[in-house]
């Protein structure tokens, strides 16, 4: 009977921890994810800072809505011969070649180093540590 007693009790102490350190790898996957998300957003942003900025100069050209007038008027033209071509508008234009440009960039980079981009930082990594360490004494 004492036997059976610690059997059952030896079994129900290594499902708890089995469970609990189910539920903490759990919880250091998904932190992980999120941070790799937020990351990943971050390389987003980049992209898009880049995009805003070319779009930036270009508005700041001394031509630009004239050219960008004419461009929609040489569309209007062409869609009225049936045609699908149409002149380049320099904002579109501006922001498409930096895109190219950003695009050849991440081209360049070895795998290793596109891994890096959303990597976790030191910080994230310690910050999951700290949470894992509350959670394991709870």
């Amino acid at each position: 009977m004492r036997g059976e007693f610690y059997k059952e009790l030896k079994k129900k102490e290594e499902d708890e921890f089995k469970e609990h350190t189910e539920k903490r790898v759990l919880n250091i996957l998904e932190n992980t994810v999120k941070f790799e998300a937020a990351n990943f957003s971050a390389v987003n942003n980049t992209i898009l800072d880049k995009a805003l900025s070319a779009l930036d100069t270009a508005v700041k050209g001394s031509n630009v809505q004239e050219e960008s007038l004419q461009s929609s008027m040489a569309v209007l033209k062409n869609m009225g011969k049936g045609s699908k071509g149409g002149a380049s508008d320099p904002l579109s234009t501006a922001v498409i070649n930096a895109l190219r440009d950003y695009s050849k960039e991440l081209e360049g980079m070895s795998s290793a180093d596109k891994d890096k981009m959303i990597a976790l930082t030191q910080a994230q990594i310690d910050q999951i540590k700290t949470m894992d360490n509350t959670f394991q004494e709870n």
